[in-house]
């Protein structure tokens, strides 16, 4: 029966838009609104969530995808930061770099 059908078949418009939700969080990570957008595609909708983000960490979502997380870190990455001496090497984890190949200890 399927066969004798034929259901018209229309490409979706490269102005289509999809349906993107932003969840707003607060500090401990609970959900305080939630907001529905539409895009074009994700880069688009992160672009939008990320406008959304001003003091609160922003997730987007489309349908069960988490498309990105925008907004404040939960702890902060560098407090202060230090010029160091110029050096030509380092020592990670107990090797020897130079700038340019492992230096033989």
């Amino acid at each position: 029966m399927a066969d004798l059908l034929q259901l018209p078949v229309r490409p979706r418009s490269r102005h289509a838009r999809r349906p993107y939700q932003v969840r707003k969080l607060d500090g401990g990570g609970d959900v305080l609104t939630t907001r529905i957008i539409t895009a074009r595609n994700d880069a688009d909708a992160s672009r939008q969530a990320s406008d959304l983000a001003d003091r609160n960490r922003v997730e987007l979502w489309s349908t069960s995808r988490l498309v990105g997380q925008f907004g404040p870190l939960d702890d902060p990455i560098a407090i202060s930061i230090r010029l160091l001496a110029d050096r030509s090497s380092i020592t990670l984890r107990g090797r020897r770099f130079s700038s340019a190949t492992p230096v033989a200890e």
